[in-house]
């Protein structure tokens, strides 16, 4: 690829299809040899190895990190591969790259800056590509790449918030967890966290649907056992769990054994941000969040256990707890956070998004 050669400062940007397509090898492969700094969309997260010394962080467009926005557009090529440019995947399309900048892997064509070539996928082409790259290795070494760190804030206060619960779940996962972060302030929230190797990152961010990972959970988990994977996890609000509940009765039934922390903040906040911050649509009924399992057939103590934290020391001893952690049953942990506090990022996108959605009084 003379285009590649020529401008010395490039940049790969993995997105969701580089998963959906099955070319995780075939990538692992090219950064192996040519050590190209590697970022990651929203959806393309966990794609690479997170603790890989060459990854750099996610890409959202304009509500990216500073030090990754920064680093992301002033390359002077982007190599992505399986991209998928949604809404919620580009920082509402604020990505500000040039297709002169940018060659396109995909799995059916290749995009070299306006030219479109059919036929040319990218299962193909990439070892093809790792290839001819790999000699360019010493160059592409010397090239910066932010660290992906995601350290706990010190806050003097005993409020989980959403700037630190996200880095403090952080220390909590370990490698081959596979983590479900539903879609609004969970999804959000756990971008900026470094996952650990091997993980798996599920979140529905192309069509934004709530409450679909609870029966996402299911699946994610039993496939997770048959995998011989981790812990399954799942991040969820107390409005999106309402709309799929019943799920939880298939895993009983099933005998997964997934931690499912139930992020109460008293409604829809995600909803509150786009449109309606104050509107009664976006007010729940609040559930006895801890008698959820046991309805299901669980029996409490046995089976299942449920919590409710209040403060950052609760969660953290919880955390912290062996039997917890081990997941060897069904657990359900209700967490107590303010209504409207949600993730810098999240706030970001809705204020981009929600801009014609706003009342006009």
């Amino acid at each position: 690829m003379e285009l590649v050669e020529k401008k010395e400062d490039v940049i790969i940007l993995v997105d969701a299809c580089a998963v959906r397509h099955h070319v995780k090898d075939e990538l692992q492969e090219l950064l192996t040899k040519t050590h190209f700094p590697v970022f990651a969309t929203p959806m393309g997260k966990t794609a690479v190895s997170e603790s890989y010394e060459r990854y750099g962080g996610i890409y959202v467009g304009s509500i990216s990190r500073p030090e990754v926005k920064e680093r992301v557009e002033n390359a002077k090529l982007i190599l992505s591969i399986g991209a998928l440019k949604s809404d919620f995947n580009t920082g509402n399309f604020t990505y500000h790259i040039p297709p002169t900048k940018t060659i396109e892997l995909h799995s059916d064509h290749t995009k070299v800056q306006f030219a479109i070539y059919q036929g040319i996928g990218m299962k193909h082409l990439l070892p093809k590509l790792t290839a001819r790259l790999q000699p360019l290795k010493e160059t592409a070494q010397q090239l910066s790449v932010p660290k992906f760190l995601s350290p706990v804030p010190q806050e003097d206060n005993q409020i989980v918030s959403q700037s630190w619960l996200w880095p403090r779940m952080g220390q909590f996962f370990k490698e081959n967890d596979v983590i479900v972060a539903e879609t609004g302030t969970s999804s959000f929230g756990i971008l900026d966290v470094p996952l650990p190797k091997g993980s798996t990152f599920l979140a529905q961010i192309l069509w934004g649907s709530i409450g679909w990972t609870v029966g996402s959970t299911l699946g994610a988990a039993l496939a997770a056992r048959e995998r011989e994977l981790g812990r399954t996890i799942l991040f969820v609000g107390d409005g999106s769990i309402q709309l799929t509940v019943q799920e939880l009765s298939v895993m009983m039934k099933t005998g997964v054994t997934p931690i499912i922390f139930v992020l109460n903040n008293s409604g829809y906040t995600i909803e509150r941000y786009l449109h309606g911050e104050r509107r009664k649509y976006n007010d729940i009924t609040n559930w006895n969040w801890t008698s959820l399992l046991s309805t299901f057939g669980g029996v409490e103590g046995k089976s299942c256990q449920s919590y409710t934290v209040r403060t950052k020391d609760e969660l953290s001893a919880l955390l912290e707890t062996e039997s917890f952690a081990k997941a060897d049953k069904i657990q359900l942990v209700e967490i107590i956070m303010e209504q409207l506090d949600a993730p810098k990022n999240l706030k970001d996108q809705a204020e981009l998004s929600g801009k014609t959605n706003k009342y006009v009084v």
